[in-house]
């Protein structure tokens, strides 16, 4: 091969390269030191990354784990609160103040009655509900009331275990019409603080002050005859089994007993039902229904049934206001709504017998509302009032002989429709009451919570209502 001159030049000029071995051992341990470096980058960023992962799937797996301790806890008040009632009772040694079914009223019986024992501890809680879970039996059909527990009318409604399916205030006046305000102001009439202690579910915000799905005045009509139960239930498939119902989506600012004296007013009963469950879900209310059907034919007694009706209540569950309701009336505006008052509360205030105007200025029946600490200081309502009248005006005098005043809201938003009916027989007009009331304020201390004993004859948490039929011991007709 020949080699041209710039070609022979190049390599005369070229200087031998001198390679020392240190050199070649730098260049050798460069290349594994670099894919280390490589590595040992990706290693981290794959634990970082591992790490972000993990700490996003945290709030997904807390929330996997209470909705199913919330679902257990709620299947099984659904199911069997009266058994879990029992079964608190006995796990906790508490005396029920009952001997052989023979009541008599006790602070000691409620759940909340004492400040250490407010909230139960978790194995009382566990030995409460493996008891309850032995015990439970849900009934297959569902009655309309009557007087004895042993009879019922031919209305009946399949149901099983599994369908339980989850403005301004003011003070009394002769009209009850007053200046109005607006009712972002006064819907709230309990303070946030003091509710937030009920919230079952921490996970959901409050309710809000003014509940968003209001109608206002409502078509309240008694022409056609009332809805079955099995319709009733029907178009109210988030009412539990016993009548309860909380909102799904927000926790309520009010829990309320709604306390319902009775006997024979089967069909009043229907109306009320068919009426005041989907308006009270419109309130946003936690609420339970208690029909307390007083046994026997003998003469009635309103206020010792509802004195019952609170006392039977706050076993169940520490409500925070109870709504005594007569089963005839039906409220035609859900904006009067029952939330807890600052002062006991007379919501009828606007009765279409009456033309929607108070018959008096110290009328406190039809349809009132206290809180647990308003009514056990009045000593509850009086226990003598044994026929028609005179309980109510009892009431009033008890509500200021302890300084407290009667709220009502306006006459144009408290209005109610009474169902048309004959006095029955054993409810005639009390020939005693005017000396009654007269006596309230030396009678009131040991008259009423205090002296109240009654039997229970029978209890039955129905899908629509409770039903808790007693005997009052009272006199015959």
């Amino acid at each position: 091969m020949k080699v041209g001159a710039v070609e022979k030049s190049i390599i005369l000029n070229m200087q031998p390269v001198v390679i020392h071995p240190s050199g070649l051992e730098k260049v050798r341990t460069s290349e594994p030191s670099c894919i280390a470096s490589l590595l040992g980058n990706l290693l981290k960023k794959r634990v970082l990354a591992i790490i972000i992962i993990f700490c996003l799937q945290l709030p997904i797996l807390y929330y996997l784990y209470t909705s199913q301790v919330t679902n257990y806890s709620k299947n099984v008040g659904v199911v069997g609160i009266s058994n879990i009632r029992v079964a608190v009772t006995a796990v906790r040694g508490e005396a029920n103040d009952c001997t052989n079914n023979i009541c008599a009223f006790s602070n000691s019986t409620n759940l909340s009655s004492s400040k250490s024992d407010g909230v139960l501890r978790t194995s009382t809680l566990s030995k409460a509900t493996d008891f309850a879970n032995t015990t439970v039996k849900t009934s297959s059909t569902m009655h309309i009331l009557s007087s004895k527990p042993n009879e019922t009318s031919s209305i009946k409604v399949n149901s099983s275990s599994s369908e339980n399916a989850k403005a301004s205030n003011t003070t009394e006046n002769k009209n009850g019409n007053t200046e109005t305000e607006k009712r972002k102001e006064v819907a709230p009439d309990r303070k946030a603080e003091e509710v937030q202690a009920v919230s079952k579910n921490a996970e959901l915000p409050l309710c809000p002050l003014e509940p968003p799905n209001l109608q206002g005045h409502l078509d309240v009509s008694f022409a056609s005859e009332p809805h079955t139960m099995e319709q009733t239930k029907e178009s109210n498939p988030l009412v539990k089994i016993g009548g309860a119902y909380l909102p799904p989506y927000c926790t309520s600012r009010w829990k309320v007993a709604i306390i319902i004296p009775f006997r024979d007013r089967d069909t009043h009963l229907q109306y009320f039902l068919q009426y005041m469950h989907p308006t009270l879900q419109r309130q946003e209310l936690d609420y339970r229904i208690y029909i307390i059907n007083q046994y026997g034919a003998g003469k009635f007694n309103r206020a010792k049934l509802m004195n019952v009706g609170y006392a039977e209540s706050i076993k169940d569950d520490t409500f925070q206001c109870f709504a005594f309701h007569d089963v005839d009336l039906i409220l035609e505006n859900d904006k009067a709504i029952y939330s807890c008052p600052e002062n006991p509360r007379h919501l009828s205030v606007g009765v279409d017998k009456f033309n929607y105007v108070l018959p008096y200025t110290a009328i406190f029946g039809g349809v009132t509302e206290l809180t647990k600490e308003q009514f056990t200081k009045v000593n509850g309502y009086s226990n003598s009032f044994w026929g028609w009248g005179g309980e109510d005006d009892d009431m009033y005098n008890r509500v200021k002989l302890k300084g407290m005043n009667i709220m009502r809201y306006p006459g144009g938003i408290s209005r109610y429709r009474m169902i048309s009916h004959q006095r029955e027989k054993g409810n005639e007009e009390n020939p005693h009451r005017f000396d009654l009331i007269r006596k309230t304020g030396s009678t009131m201390a040991t008259d009423g919570l205090s002296s109240l004993k009654y039997k229970v004859i029978a209890r039955e948490d129905y899908p629509l209502y409770t039903n808790i039929t007693v005997d009052l011991f009272g006199p015959a007709r």
